[in-house]
């Protein structure tokens, strides 16, 4: 079985206090810490247990920009076999301005 399993990097909201801009456009996004979102790694520890009993693989991918290397990094570390890190200009700001990107 090969399962493929979408994660994100986002802020992390046990480490930073979450502002909103004045103008309810986005959040202050100054100092944040992030981290992979908790429900992801739930998922691809789920999906690591599934390929341990019927065999297969485990891909985690993502996309964003060159910081989301470590959300990757991270689910691999964890037990997934392959990871992909979709990097284009266009979607460049997506994982820092939230998804879809308009």
């Amino acid at each position: 079985m090969e399962i493929l399993v979408c994660v994100k990097r986002v802020p992390d909201s046990a480490e930073n206090e979450i502002v909103v801009k004045g103008d309810g456009s986005d959040i202050k996004r100054d100092d944040l810490v992030y981290s992979v979102n908790e429900w992801d790694n739930y998922a691809v520890e789920e999906a690591i247990q599934i390929v341990d009993r019927v065999g297969g693989s485990v891909t985690v991918v993502t996309i964003g920009n060159e910081d989301s290397e470590e959300v990757v990094r991270r689910e691999m570390a964890m037990g997934a076999h392959k990871g992909l890190m979709l990097v284009d200009r266009p979607l460049r700001g997506a994982m820092a301005a939230g998804w879809p990107p308009f």
